[in-house]
C-alpha cells in the first residue's frame, strides 16, 4: 500500500501552505499510507503543523 501513494500528491502552490496549520480529513484509515504519503508532502511545502481527524479506523489490518 505504500509503495501504491508513494509521490501520488502534490502541493501545486507550496507558498500558500508555509507556516500554516493543516488538518487532514479521511474517512476511514487502514494502512495509514494515504495519510502519511500526504502529511510528508504537506511538511514538505513548509506545513507548521499537519492533524490528522479520521472518522473510522480500519482493525486488525497489516501493512503491506
Amino acid at each position: 500500500r505504500y509503495e501504491n501513494v508513494k509521490n501520488a500528491f502534490a502541493v501545486t502552490a507550496p507558498y500558500r501552505l508555509a507556516g500554516k496549520r493543516i488538518l487532514l480529513v479521511d474517512d476511514i484509515v487502514t494502512s495509514g499510507a494515504t495519510a502519511a504519503a500526504m502529511v510528508q508532502v504537506l511538511f514538505k511545502a513548509k506545513a507548521a503543523e499537519v492533524s490528522i481527524f479520521c472518522l473510522a479506523r480500519g482493525i486488525g489490518q497489516t501493512r503491506s
